[in-house]
């Protein structure tokens, strides 16, 4: 996804056939793989997804999503590990242990990156196997590893360490939190829809902010730097996000005295701030992870543009993190055009800030995984049938945005 070699392209001059060569040897290997238990080809697969989302067609990586999960769920990473936990186990066997067991932790979170944006459950559940990274009897010193230290260069040569433990800690935790939220949003059951139980989500609310202040210090937003911390923490406020979402028409006295909107808006306004400071330190181009929260923040405030500053500071960062993002990968493009238009449909005025941006032509990439991006949450119209009941919430996707309101249909399903 980062080659400057030209012979991996399909089209010399055009930058999303990038690595073609490898995708195409990619899906030749895939269909004649036979393996049942194979954990290189559940990592090779989950590596793929992230070639696939970015380049790839929409059936593409919706196949290859189902794939590699049902791939994962075959390997029963919890059996291997327990013939490696044996009273005698010697120092290798221990190590592979440990290993499974990140591996495993890692396939947890990876999922993130795919149900997160889609707002769906969790295909892989909260794995059975316990951390074996955090036994210090069974790692060796963190000076053996390179992975313990980073470099911030070119702005610094000197070692710094990377708490990737540390944060791999956190990110488990965060998908454990957010495990429960997607079982409350999304029930597979005939229970009551999480609309009319405000109180379980302001629960749950208080679970992820209870949470995040007990971080260590060096893991607090407010001081760290380090890129995958950052990036962590725009993966806590898309969390928050997606807990909220649903709760936006709900009064400030049925939600904990808090405004579920205004709150939801200024965790948007966080996750610009945290990818804003990543842009000054670091650089955003090659940043394919950003493309979804600079898109869901974007959408969050579409009908909130005029109300003030901090919504126009939302789309004006937004939108500039995905121009400069947009050269390399398709998505940012097709989050460009699909706002573009969405703010056409409405007649909304164009911020000053984004007027060069979003005037200036965007070839629409075609269909992408982008347009099954959850963006905003709107109350559904009742039908005279169901005038008894109370309007429940609609979680519109960007392809739902870009219909013109008067063809919408919103009723209740």
């Amino acid at each position: 996804m980062y080659t400057t070699n030209i012979e991996t392209y399909s089209i010399p001059s055009d930058q999303y056939t990038r690595s073609e060569a490898f995708a195409k040897e990619a899906r030749r290997l895939l269909t004649l793989e036979r393996s049942e238990t194979s954990l290189p080809f559940a990592q090779g697969l989950a590596v793929f997804y992230n070639y696939e989302g970015n380049f790839g067609t929409l059936e593409s990586t919706i196949s290859l999503t189902s794939t590699c999960y049902r791939q994962c769920k075959k390997l029963r990473l919890e059996d291997l590990i327990q013939k490696r936990m044996s009273p005698t186990a010697g120092r290798r066997e221990i190590r592979e242990a440990q290993a499974l067991s990140w591996i495993a932790w890692g396939f947890y979170i990876h999922e993130n990156y795919i149900v997160g944006p889609m707002n769906h459950r969790k295909t892989l559940r909260k794995p059975d196997i316990p951390k074996l990274w955090q036994d210090a009897t069974q790692s060796s010193p963190e000076e053996e590893f390179n992975e313990s230290w980073w470099f911030a260069y070119p702005v610094s040569l000197s070692p710094q360490r990377s708490f990737k433990k540390e944060i791999f800690d956190a990110e488990c935790d965060l998908m454990e939190i957010f495990q429960d939220i997607m079982d409350f949003l999304s029930p597979i059951d005939n229970g009551p829809h999480p609309s009319e139980a405000p109180e379980h989500a302001v629960k749950l609310y208080g679970r992820l902010t209870a949470w995040k202040y007990s971080l260590p210090e060096y893991l607090q937003s407010e001081s760290c730097v380090l890129p995958s911390a950052l990036q962590f923490y725009v993966n806590f406020d898309l969390t928050v996000m997606s807990l909220l979402r649903p709760f936006h028409d709900v009064a400030k006295d049925q939600f904990g005295g808090l405004v579920p909107k205004a709150t939801s808006q200024f965790h948007a306004s966080h996750i610009m701030s945290t990818i804003w400071t990543f842009r000054a330190l670091y650089t955003v181009r090659h940043e394919f992870w950003h493309t979804h929260p600079c898109s869901v923040c974007a959408f969050s405030v579409l009908d909130d543009i005029d109300f003030g500053p901090m919504q126009v500071d939302i789309v004006m960062k937004a939108c500039q993190v995905l121009h400069e993002m947009m050269e390399r990968f398709r998505l940012p493009a097709d989050f460009l055009a699909s706002f573009k238009k969405a703010l056409k449909e409405r007649r909304v005025v164009l911020p000053s800030s984004t007027v060069n941006i979003l005037q200036a032509e965007i070839e629409v990439p075609g269909p992408t995984i982008m347009q099954y991006t959850i963006a905003v949450a709107v109350k559904k119209r009742r039908t005279q049938s169901q005038c008894e009941k109370k309007a429940r919430v609609r979680s519109l996707r960007i392809s739902d945005l870009l219909i013109p309101e008067k063809e919408a249909d919103i009723g209740l399903d």
